[in-house]
């Protein structure tokens, strides 16, 4: 018997992020990130995320981006057949336009979905927004 779960997105469970009290400087970009982002980087161990994100922004010249890490899965009836170690890290316009894309052929990182967006040096989530 197979077995379906369904995707897990990191951000329904950062959702009660909204604005930010803190700002917190990137050591080696310089950038800024809000408390959900800091929350995630903590919670879920992906400083690497947060960091290959600012790192990557120097490349791209749009003034908004929007950033997805996305699980490599097999998806039938809107449920997760099989999830692989893989990711895929994209960056597009907010329109849809994809700007820039890196694979990761491994990673111990728990969700299968989340999002972030950058704009005016600043990374946050959605709900920040």
């Amino acid at each position: 018997m197979e077995q379906y779960t369904a995707v897990q997105n990191v951000n329904r469970q950062l959702r009660g992020f909204t604005g930010t009290e803190n700002w917190y400087r990137h050591t080696f970009t310089g950038k800024l990130f809000t408390d959900g982002v800091h929350h995630l980087r903590h919670s879920f161990q992906c400083y690497w995320l947060v960091d290959d994100i600012l790192y990557f922004t120097k490349q791209i010249r749009e003034p908004f981006q929007v950033w997805t890490l996305r699980r490599v899965m097999v998806i039938e009836n809107n449920q997760v057949k099989d999830r692989s170690n893989k990711f895929e890290l994209t960056c597009d316009d907010g329109d849809g336009n994809t700007l820039f894309s890196h694979q990761y052929n491994f990673s111990d990182f728990e969700g299968d979905i989340v999002q972030l967006y950058f704009g005016d040096g600043v990374l946050l989530l959605p709900s920040e927004y």
